[in-house]
């Protein structure tokens, strides 16, 4: 049997191997979807030491085991849990209903821990953001003062300390 974690990450992916049958003599893998012929032609395959390979990417791997007895069996496990990509903002907006809020909409879950980092800028002056409140992809900055329509505002982000991380530990 495969088995392998699929909680978000930004690191390889360890597929644990567990076999119950005889003596094992060949214990390979391969990424993508192959057959036993491709494993016993030698075409693809990778040898397996130990109990476990890492997976870098995500896509199907198969595992192909033969036995002393010449038994065959190939089995194919999904990884889809690897994310190397940092969060990206995709929709910034002020809050019409109380304009001292700016929210920030993300294309992946975020937190957030605090509003280190964060810089807004009103006609040309920075505003304090108070408080930064992440819930599921979005962001909303609490800031000193309220924005007024047809002000021209920029908000910018300086990394610190690992305070916006989207569930796959990517930083922003």
């Amino acid at each position: 049997t495969l088995d392998a974690e699929d909680t978000p990450t930004n690191e390889n992916v360890t597929i644990n191997v567990s076999i119950d049958k005889n003596p094992v003599l060949i214990k390979q893998w391969a990424y993508g979807t192959h057959t036993k012929e491709d494993f016993r032609e030698r075409n693809v395959g990778e040898d397996i030491n130990g109990t476990s390979f890492e997976a870098e990417q995500n896509g199907t791997y198969t595992v192909y085991v033969m036995d002393e007895a010449g038994n065959e069996a190939v089995q194919t496990i999904i990884v889809s849990n690897i994310d190397r990509e940092a969060p990206v903002v995709e929709n910034p907006v002020v809050n019409v209903a109380n304009p001292y809020e700016i929210q920030l909409s993300f294309n992946d879950v975020v937190e957030v821990s605090n509003a280190d980092g964060f810089i807004v800028n009103v006609n040309g002056q920075d505003i304090l953001v108070n408080t930064a409140v992440s819930d599921g992809n979005t962001i909303t900055l609490t800031l000193d003062q309220p924005i007024s329509y047809g002000q021209s505002v920029t908000v910018s982000y300086t990394q610190g300390n690992g305070n916006v991380v989207d569930k796959a530990g990517n930083l922003l």
